[in-house]
């Protein structure tokens, strides 16, 4: 089973602008002044020594996962920005000819989970089916308002996909082929739902748009037992601890929180998501330097022993790929 990243800004679209491309570049040059590059060996090794900030942008697009499992079942979660490059490369496939059938889970309606929608291409084609799933009453009535004409120029029921629609709650299973997919609320304003999509022996938990506001262990069981054992925890880190603090009830997370489940709950790897807008990919990377430090602290307590002494955090972004 993988999962791949097509949309992991929080909140709003955020394009890399002209002026941080440059200021990534005078970066570069600077760090690579004295420095003989001048075969293939050096170039690598000058780029394996640069910080994520400098080799990678976690990119402009919100929410949109792609899960797919070993015998190619594929599961989408969320329709942010992202789903409109998800959108294409479908084109190339099945989706392309009018035959793909394509479940869709969406953790809630808020528009940066559901704004690609539109600009989704699947939708536009005859034959193709999507399957809409959601813990919400009104899935249908949220998609199709911003679809609205004084929104957008085409209507919902006018496109040629079919769509289906089926709320879930929290006990509900669904199996899709070789994949089995369950849920849980999340505190959120307007509720919002982690789903865990399980594999055989393996599953990846995404749980992004979510506020741990009481973080004693009583409190926190019912996230740890769902997300428990879980090789991929994909999670709400929109806000530094210290921000966090400022925008209580705003339903969001910070990365440090983000360890201290994993560590209780046995989790493999951490992927940080959602990121805030107004943070850049250096404020990111600075945030990534101290989830890590905190967690080889935290690691370190001799009055606390982990199931796990491997957890992996990683910065999620726009093209990320992790096999399970």
């Amino acid at each position: 089973m993988k999962i791949r990243f097509w949309g992991v800004q929080g909140s709003t679209p955020i394009p890399l602008s002209s002026a941080q491309l440059q200021d990534k570049i005078r970066d570069v040059l600077r760090r690579a002044h004295g420095r003989s590059l001048q075969t293939e060996r050096e170039l690598e090794a000058f780029i394996a020594e640069l910080p994520f900030s400098l080799t990678h942008t976690t990119g402009g697009n919100t929410t949109c996962f792609e899960i797919l499992s070993q015998h190619g079942t594929r599961v989408i979660v969320d329709l942010g920005t992202g789903a409109r490059r998800l959108g294409w490369e479908l084109m190339r496939g099945l989706a392309g000819e009018g035959k793909a059938t394509l479940p869709i889970f969406l953790t809630h309606c808020h528009w940066d989970h559901i704004m690609g929608l539109p600009f989704f291409m699947p939708l536009f084609v005859v034959g193709n089916k999507l399957q809409i799933y959601g813990g919400h009453p009104y899935l249908r009535e949220a998609l199709e308002r911003q679809m609205h004409p004084h929104s957008f120029p085409i209507r919902l029921d006018e496109v040629e996909a079919e769509i289906s629609y089926q709320q879930l709650r929290e006990d509900d299973v669904v199996t899709i082929d070789d994949l089995r997919i369950q849920c849980k609320p999340l505190h959120h304003p307007g509720g919002s739902f982690a789903y865990r999509i399980t594999e055989a022996d393996k599953s990846i938990v995404i749980a992004t748009d979510a506020e741990y506001k009481e973080l004693d262990a009583e409190s926190l069981r019912p996230f740890v037992e769902f997300y428990q054992n879980a090789e991929v925890l994909v999670f709400d880190a929109q806000y530094t601890l210290m921000d966090l603090f400022q925008k209580i009830d705003w339903g969001h997370s910070s990365s440090i929180i983000g360890v201290e489940i994993c560590l209780m709950a046995n989790v493999a790897k951490l992927v940080l998501t959602h990121h805030d807008p107004t943070y850049n990919d250096e404020m990111r990377t600075e945030i990534l330097d101290k989830t890590e430090a905190f967690k080889q602290e935290a690691m370190r307590q001799e009055h606390v022993r982990y199931l796990r002494e491997d957890l992996e955090v990683v910065m999620g972004y726009e093209g990320l790929e992790i096999e399970i």
